[in-house]
């Protein structure tokens, strides 16, 4: 009976696990050191396991779920203030936000805001 290999389930845990950490807990300062700490890994490793099974690395997951979340605030947040969704989402300076923003969306925060309220 062949052996059974239970550390690629035990990393999709892992993973699993501090990706929900990450989506809870976008508003913080996230890196890589706490998170492999908190995973009780190195970071050597949670970097390999977690870009392995997630496709892309653990910076860009977290700057692509923040500026989905700003996306998300510009759209349903007509209220707030461009620099209080990027506080609210994690971005230390406004023009990280606008920046990374662009990367993912090819226009500014301020940009998308203006083409959704003239549709």
């Amino acid at each position: 009976m062949p052996k059974r290999d239970k550390s690629g389930e035990v990393h999709k845990e892992i993973v699993k696990r501090m990706t929900d950490y990450i989506l809870n807990n976008l508003h913080e300062a996230l890196d890589l050191k706490q998170l492999a700490d908190n995973a009780s890994l190195s970071c050597f490793h949670f970097h390999r396991i977690f870009t392995q099974l997630k496709g892309e690395t653990l910076h860009n997951f977290i700057r692509r779920c923040r500026a989905e979340k700003a996306a998300k605030l510009i759209l349903s947040q007509q209220n707030l203030y461009l620099h209080e969704i990027a506080y609210e989402c994690g971005f230390s300076t406004q023009s990280l936000f606008v920046r990374t923003f662009r990367k993912f969306y090819g226009i500014s925060p301020h940009e998308f805001r203006k083409t959704i309220k003239t549709v």
